[in-house]
């Protein structure tokens, strides 16, 4: 047991030792605090007395060395008297070892291995910077910009310096970041605190300048900018899928600035720097300069790319059409002008934008060209001498493994010209029939079918040219008329363009390139001059592409339309149109090739409505007049007039029938279901878009056209009934387009038709007339005159005003009082005329002759003289008159006026004779004309002669005489060109003198009309009069 008694010389608390002065002036005796607090104390103060036991060999928190005087920890060595020096020593050792350390350590880097050290030091402190190139500019052939790159700012920030200077902090100056990036602060702290440790991050990319200078100026730590240039393309839409855009990189995915993209690049440049701590460049070390980028100048022109684009965009929208595509090509260079696509898009804004927005479909998009082929055919026939130009082919229906060849029309023959002007499948399946289909696809094939154009843009589809070991005759057929093969539109413009050459296939070139361009003659000039000449009479009346006629203008085209081919492979109720040819014909120049697809069954109907044929935005009955009209007739107050209709169409059992003014199709359907018997087609047609919907919506199974009755979308003599309800319509329009003995089923208001109804509007009622219209070209053949009365509801009566042309002149007060009444009685008078399509029928004042002359007649289309037989025809004088000039045969003009008898004038519908005398009396036959129909026969009633006065200019360019024997025809350059392709279907049987007035540039109009007459005499030409006999 060790006893403690003394005075506390120092006590430190926090370490929990200390040192006593014992009583008896022994040394100092090192106090633990465990054994202070063993013997009661709590803690001890300088100078206090303390006394406290503790036994030998204590195994507690403490023990007390007697011998040493210490109280020590248990565990813890004693210390011995010598413990300072011993510690001492130990500390020299320590720094003699760091010593020799650090100097070995610099002696190893300084000398055995220095290099290791800088290259340390130079991963530190040198970057290698690239040295960027500005994009090349992508100009048009003029120069114009069509892509630029312009300079931008990013904005980026360095995580590492952005945490150590207290991370993202919820300040005004964050703050107005994130407002000027338009993204919130949270997202900006979770991009850096997702790679705290990270030293790049990119904020925002293509900053505006002033934008990225406004950030600039926060000057927030770790938040720095960065130069960088983004692509602008000043025109916009213009030519977007053709030029295509860049990546956010710069770089380009689409279109030209893909297929261009290592030219628009150019090859960057490096530099080596040094940089400090804060990122400033101290030392350029060296630099390895860049390869500049080219600019790219294309061969398109940016105006004409801009109106092919419209007018693009035009006919598919009217036309209700997918997508379109069009490409126009200079035919002597090579080099394409213009290359349009639709849908497109806008490349300086693509957020809305859908992928398919971006395709090129010239290039990409392959489809059966159809009728665009036809003239290859025809060349390839005359190489092999299979026929000539002046061939008649027969054309009539034929079948191959149980299917049908026909036209659209019926045509028994039909010339070489004639098989092009009509797109005759018969005729060029027969000409293909003549011969090996390996001729065919030959020539397909040095046509640039079946092969890249090489034009240098990435995504360009081959087509498909097929190589079949074996081929069956309906196979031959087809191929010949553009089914069975895939092109592209730029491989059909590639086509067109080598007929423009004549036969020369030059490459195609995007970009632009000087003439002259060497060609491969792929067909004999001659033959591809030949049937170019042909070609132009596709847009001359008559012909199936009359739409693309350009007045003043000579062009050679060739229409084609196909179905398409669904994902199953089999046909759908879905169709490509293409147009394809050069112009002018004389020496062409351009070839343009245009086409949609358009898909019946999405909207049920197409737009035939060209935007210049419009007199309104939206021609035609409205929606409220379309709702009135069908909840009316649903009602069935017309079903009677529907029934007496459809009894005389199954007298008639048509084959084509067309409903003109078809309205939203309740007649139509009617119509539908009596030709559907005998397997025929019904096509309904009105100018009212908003009609056409309603009728497409309910009646899938019939056909439905936006189109205008003045200008019917239909070929040549290619329907065999016409159905017209109150329905406008030129009687020479009808003509065209109904086949020889056709029909047409004119139904009108008679005098009585819904008088009531009037009376409750007009106070003056004037009654429709008795009378049926006089059709020139027409013999009427049954008339009808159905009438019921309705008793009606006021909501029907309502509706029935709302349908009706009196909606526009009835005060809201009629309309109010006719929805008030419970009943309404409305009278019905309709007038039913059929008149045979040809024959004639002229009433000359008041008195006509009931009897009938089958003899030749000499019909007038398109101001030109045609023969047909005359079924029956209604003289125009009395039966009397009749006999005594029954010497006369010939009835020119569908009339024949004996001598002075006919003197009583004409109404306004020309339904008889101008007078023929002057204010003296005498005979003035040249100074009056025939309205509409005709003109006045002189004073031996053996012809007549057509001069129109001033006011009558615009009916009185073409002046004819008819006499037995001959005809003499005076026409000046306008009708000679409108018409001179059908000069060669005058009178068979009369010897003909044509007198055509040469002015100074219509030359070329003198050698088209000799080509399409036939060269049988030429006489000499005085310079003023081209006389020609044949």
């Amino acid at each position: 047991m060790a006893k403690i008694k003394g005075q506390v010389k120092w006590f430190n608390e926090s370490k929990g030792f200390g040192f006593i002065t014992p009583a008896d002036g022994s040394k100092d005796v090192f106090v633990h605090f465990s054994a202070i607090q063993g013997n009661g104390f709590k803690t001890l103060a300088e100078g206090q007395n303390v006394e406290f036991e503790i036994q030998d060999g204590q195994k507690g928190p403490a023990a007390v060395n007697a011998e040493q005087g210490m109280v020590v920890k248990k565990g813890v060595p004693a210390l011995t008297g010598n413990f300072i020096q011993w510690r001492f020593g130990l500390l020299c050792v320590a720094i003699t070892g760091s010593l020799i350390f650090l100097l070995g350590r610099i002696a190893w880097l300084q000398i055995i291995s220095p290099d290791n050290l800088v290259k340390q030091e130079d991963m530190r402190s040198l970057r290698e910077e690239p040295i960027e190139v500005p994009r090349g500019m992508i100009e048009d052939r003029n120069g114009k910009p069509l892509a630029v790159s312009v300079p931008v700012e990013a904005v980026w920030a360095d995580p590492k310096t952005v945490m150590e200077k207290g991370g993202v902090l919820v300040n005004s100056r964050w703050q107005a970041l994130a407002s000027a990036l338009h993204v919130p602060l949270s997202e900006i702290a979770a991009r850096i605190h997702s790679n705290e440790r990270g030293r790049f991050i990119y904020l925002a990319r293509q900053l505006d300048p002033q934008q990225a200078q406004y950030i600039d100026k926060l000057n927030i730590p770790g938040i720095a900018l960065r130069d960088e240039s983004r692509r602008f393309y000043p025109a916009g839409r213009v030519g977007a899928n053709l030029i295509g855009f860049t990546n956010i990189d710069d770089q380009g995915i689409e279109g030209i600035e893909k297929s261009f993209n290592q030219q628009l690049t150019g090859k960057e440049g490096e530099r080596l720097v040094r940089k400090d701590r804060y990122g400033h460049v101290v030392e350029n070390i060296t630099e390895n300069p860049a390869s500049p980028a080219h600019n790219i100048q294309l061969s398109i022109d940016e105006r004409l790319q801009t109106v092919t684009e419209d007018a693009l965009s035009n006919a598919v929208s009217w036309n209700k059409a997918e997508s379109g595509a069009a490409v126009v090509i200079d035919v002597q260079t090579g080099e394409v002008l213009a290359m349009a696509n639709y849908p497109t898009f806008n490349p300086n804004n693509r957020d809305n934008a859908k992928l398919d927005d971006f395709r090129n479909r010239a290039i990409s998009d392959t489809f059966e060209p159809g009728s665009t082929v036809k003239p290859m055919v025809v060349m390839t026939a005359l190489q092999q001498g299979i026929v000539r130009p002046d061939s008649v082919i027969d054309t009539h229906p034929f079948t191959l493994d149980g299917h049908h060849i026909r036209d659209v029309g019926y045509y028994p023959q039909l010339t070489l010209t004639g098989v092009l002007q009509k797109s005759s499948d018969t005729g060029v399946s027969r000409l293909s029939l003549a011969m090996p289909v390996q001729n065919i696809w030959d020539t397909y094939h040095k046509f640039g079918f079946g092969v890249p154009t090489a034009i240098g843009l990435t995504g360009e589809s081959r087509g498909l040219l097929p190589v079949r070991q074996r081929w069956g005759e309906l196979d031959r057929a087809t191929f010949a008329f553009g089914y069975g093969l895939m092109v592209t539109p730029l491989q059909l413009a590639h086509v067109y363009a080598t007929i423009g050459s004549f036969g020369i296939s030059r490459p195609l070139s995007i970009t632009r390139v000087d003439p002259p361009v060497e060609g491969q003659r792929v067909m004999p000039e001659e033959i591809v001059h030949e049937v170019e000449h042909m070609m132009e009479s596709v847009a001359l009346p008559g012909g199936g592409g009359v739409k693309a006629a350009v007045h003043g203008y000579r062009v050679a085209v060739k229409t084609g339309t196909a179905k398409k081919i669904g994902p199953d492979g089999k046909y759908v109720d879905q169709y490509i149109a293409y147009t394809a040819g050069v112009a002018p014909a004389s020496n062409p120049r351009y070839a343009l090739v245009v086409g949609h697809q358009f898909d019946i069954a999405k909207e049920g109907y197409v737009n035939l409505l060209p935007v210049q044929h419009k007199r309104s935005k939206d021609p035609g009955d409205s929606a409220e007049m379309m709702q009135a009209r069908r909840a009316f007739l649903d009602a069935g107050h017309y079903q009677p007039l529907r029934d007496t209709l459809c009894q005389l169409l199954k007298a008639l059992a048509p084959s084509a029938l067309l409903d003109i003014g078809c309205g939203e199709g309740y007649y139509t359907a009617g119509f539908a279901a009596v030709v559907a018997e005998k397997g025929g087609e019904t096509w309904g047609l009105d100018v009212s878009k908003v009609a056409i919907r309603y009728a497409a919506k309910r009646y899938r199974e019939i056909k439905f056209c936006v189109a205008s009755s003045h200008r019917l979308p239909f070929a040549d003599e290619s329907l065999d009934t016409i159905v017209r309800i109150f329905a406008p319509c030129k009687a020479e329009e009808l003509a065209r387009v109904v086949k020889r003995g056709g029909v047409v089923v004119t139904a009108t208001p008679g005098p009585r038709h819904l008088m009531q109804l009037k009376g409750l509007i007009y106070q003056d009622i004037v009654l429709h007339s008795e009378e049926v219209e006089a059709m020139p070209g027409f013999t009427l053949q049954q008339t009808l005159q159905p009438g019921w009365m309705m008793n009606l509801r006021g909501d029907e009566a309502a509706a029935l005003l709302q349908m009706t042309p009196f909606a526009w002149r009835a005060r809201p007060e009629v309309r109010d009082a006719l929805k008030a009444e419970t009943a309404f009685s409305c009278e019905t008078d309709f007038v039913e005329g059929k008149p045979h399509a040809h024959g004639h029928r002229i009433k000359a004042g008041g008195n006509c002759g009931g009897d009938q002359q089958p003899e030749t007649v000499a019909m007038n289309f398109w101001g030109i003289f045609l023969s047909r037989p005359a079924e029956t025809l209604q003289h125009h004088t009395s039966a009397e008159e009749y006999q005594q000039n029954k010497s006369h045969p010939v009835v020119p003009f569908q009339h024949n006026l004996a001598g002075e008898q006919a003197k009583a004038p004409a109404d306004k519908r020309g339904n008889g004779f101008n007078d023929a005398k002057d204010q003296t009396g005498a005979q003035c036959f040249r100074k009056f004309r025939f309205m509409q129909c005709g003109t006045l026969a002189d004073g031996s009633g053996e012809g007549i002669h057509g001069h129109a006065e001033s006011e009558q200019e615009s009916c009185g360019e073409i002046h004819s005489y008819a006499s037995v024997g001959d005809i003499h025809i005076h026409a000046n350059h306008p009708q000679l060109y409108d018409g001179a392709c059908l000069w060669s279907r005058l009178l068979r049987t009369l010897r003909r003198t044509c007198h055509v007035n040469l002015r100074s540039g219509y030359n070329e109009y003198v050698d088209m009309y000799i080509s399409a007459c036939g060269r049988n005499r030429l006489l000499p030409n005085d310079g003023r009069n081209l006389n020609i006999f044949f």
